[in-house]
């Protein structure tokens, strides 16, 4: 979800140029009616993308190759966040209002919410392991993550989701990134850890996924952190150091806080 703004700019733009028709009227397509719809997030599947829109609650299919909207449909009253879970035709969305992981099916020209399940209050983020076995859930406001184990039975192809920590923090969590780690708890087998950033200060949080532990934590010169990630070839090589990468903006205490200064920086 990074250069993720750039992309959400770009598809916004492909979802306001829908043609204007009024939204009152029952046979009017969603993708076609005249509504704000704020883009907060997008997933892919396959060469398909899907556009999370905040205010609307809606999710939008977006052609790839030529950005036209070729579909949306209600998801919930709004969403704060969007992923897919790999190897699957399966979507998944933040209702923020009701405080929901929605699991959505992603048809070739539709989509529907199979399940929704109650996580902590507030769900801002969603972040999905590499092999899509783990799910994490940054919770804003309630400074909480639910972290949530996905099974997928051999005989009929169901996927089962449990909740299986609820993790309470003293800071407000939101951009989060797993990888593995072969350092912690002195196992043969590299273990699943995930960071978590401070969305408005400088903290991050190290922790074991398997037992809901925080093994580590530090703090950065920075505040506000909008991006994480840890780079692709640490993550391949799992007994390599990991290099963690962080977008955030940094507050200097010998500026002056007039107009002209926090209107232009410097």
């Amino acid at each position: 979800m990074h250069g993720r703004n750039a992309l959400i700019l770009l598809l916004s733009l492909a979802v306001v140029r829908t043609p204007a028709i009024a939204a009152d009227s029952d046979s009017t397509p969603l993708s076609q009616r005249r509504q704000f719809r704020r883009p907060v997030a997008l997933a892919t599947i396959g060469s398909d993308l899907y556009v999370a829109n905040g205010r609307s609650g809606s999710i939008s299919l977006i052609d790839a190759t030529t950005f036209e909207v070729r579909g949306e449909w209600k998801a919930a009253d709004h969403l704060s966040d969007i992923a897919s879970l790999p190897e699957t035709t399966r979507l998944l969305a933040l209702d923020d209002r009701r405080h929901e992981l929605l699991v959505l099916n992603a048809g070739k020209d539709s989509v529907r919410v199979d399940q929704r399940i109650k996580v902590a209050k507030f769900p801002e983020r969603i972040c999905v392991s590499d092999d899509g076995r783990r799910l994490a859930i940054a919770s804003l406001w309630s400074r909480r993550l639910t972290i949530i184990d996905v099974n997928r039975t051999s005989n009929d192809g169901a996927i089962l989701f449990s909740v299986s920590h609820v993790i309470d923090l003293e800071f407000a969590p939101r951009e989060m990134a797993f990888f593995r780690s072969a350092e912690l708890r002195n196992a043969d087998e590299p273990t699943e850890t995930l960071l978590v950033a401070d969305a408005f200060g400088g903290q991050l949080a190290l922790f074991d996924i398997a037992t809901g532990r925080r093994v580590n934590s530090t703090s950065i010169t920075g505040h506000n952190l909008r991006g994480i990630a840890v780079e692709q070839a640490a993550r391949a090589a799992d007994r390599q150091p990991a290099s963690l990468l962080v977008s955030h903006p940094v507050l200097n205490s010998e500026t002056s806080t007039t107009h002209e200064h926090v209107f232009w920086g410097g």
